[in-house]
């Protein structure tokens, strides 16, 4: 008797463990999501589609909680987190726009990850920006590798000389500078080689050495399509 009886103990925290994970989530009806970014509180669109999944059993709701945020490109990463009674609360990292695009014919900027896909539309940007001629983006559209490389030139080009918008013009990204000069960069060549010349040209434009400073006044364009650099 002594002997079953420790048996049973051996064999008690076990059967705990088995009720714990197998048959007492299949019991909790989910009552409540909480929701939160590492902004604020999830926006009423993702809010929308999470609550869809609520007034069910844990296990299914955890499952398609899972399957929704795996397949929405605005979230980067999430977690999902049970809370006693019948809670579950999602943290997510939301995917966050770093450029824009917008149309000269449409009155909307496309706002662009790093990823170069198209997080939302709206009819302001604060970000660098580069227009296009004629050319629209849909909400979860990815935008063109060359269109990918012309925003984060502008973005470099944003943090060298404070320059947030350019445009594209015949394959080409065309920035205006404020000291009255435009440069064309090509659109499939090496960012860090075109920043190298062009940075390499301004420091000359700026310097106080006559014999080899460019003449600022006589330059209205800096050409960096070429190998050798065109002033003109």
């Amino acid at each position: 008797m002594k002997k079953v009886f420790r048996k049973i103990l051996l064999v008690f925290p076990l059967l705990l463990v088995i009720v714990g994970i197998y048959i007492i989530p299949r019991l909790i009806i989910v009552r409540k999501i909480i929701c939160n970014s590492q902004y604020s509180a999830c926006d009423q669109v993702i809010m929308n589609e999470i609550n869809k999944s609520l007034d069910k059993k844990l296990p299914l709701t955890k499952k398609e909680l899972k399957i929704y945020l795996e397949n929405n490109f605005f979230i980067r990463d999430f977690s999902i987190q049970y809370k006693i009674p019948n809670s579950l609360k999602v943290n997510l990292v939301i995917e966050k726009a770093k450029f824009c695009l917008k149309s000269e014919i449409y009155d909307v900027y496309s706002y662009v990850d790093n990823k170069g896909r198209v997080l939302e539309l709206r009819d302001k940007c604060d970000l660098p920006v580069i227009y296009l001629q004629g050319k629209n983006f849909n909400v979860g559209e990815k935008i063109s590798d060359e269109y990918l490389s012309a925003l984060n030139l502008l973005n470099q080009i944003f943090i060298s000389y404070s320059i947030k918008d350019g445009s594209i013009v015949n394959n080409y990204l065309e920035v205006q500078f404020s000291q009255g000069y435009k440069v064309i960069f090509p659109l499939n060549e090496d960012n860090q080689v075109l920043l190298g010349s062009l940075r390499l040209i301004i420091n000359r434009l700026n310097s106080e050495d006559s014999e080899s400073r460019i003449i600022e006044d006589r330059i209205n364009v800096i050409d960096l399509r070429y190998e050798n650099p065109v002033l003109r």
